[in-house]
């Protein structure tokens, strides 16, 4: 019983972190193609309430899978806390430093190319740990 309640857990786990890539496409391909940067802006404050509520999403089930495991430390679950903290953070710096680059056009577009960058990295890290 207890058996398939891991598995059971661990499968919508897998299923939760298999939506982060989605969303990091997503919003690169705002970056890509959206020329106007009021409507890039729109697009990714639409985006933004659902990466963290997919970083919550990843920070619960994962705890609750923790918990399942008596709270035991690997090296899986410190890459898996790093690489939230690291999609989390650069997303609250993202929004930091939008409401600066929002005042000059040299520094939007300076703006958009660290953005890309953010997501391509949030994208190869959320990918590697499915290898």
């Amino acid at each position: 019983m207890m058996e398939l309640a891991w598995q059971s857990a661990l499968k919508f786990h897998v299923f939760l972190m298999a939506l982060g890539p989605v969303l990091f496409c997503v919003n690169l391909a705002f970056l890509w193609l959206v020329k106007n940067h009021a409507s890039l802006n729109k697009k990714l404050y639409l985006m933004m309430p659902m990466v963290f509520m997919w970083g919550a999403m990843a920070f619960f089930s994962g705890v609750f899978l923790w918990a399942m495991q008596h709270f035991n430390f690997s090296w899986k679950v410190g890459l898996m806390g790093l690489v939230l903290g690291v999609v989390c953070g650069g997303e609250v710096w993202r929004v930091r430093k939008l409401k600066i680059a929002r005042t000059k056009e040299s520094l939007m577009l300076a703006y958009i190319t660290w953005c890309k960058g953010l997501y391509g990295l949030n994208l190869l890290l959320c990918l590697a740990l499915f290898l």
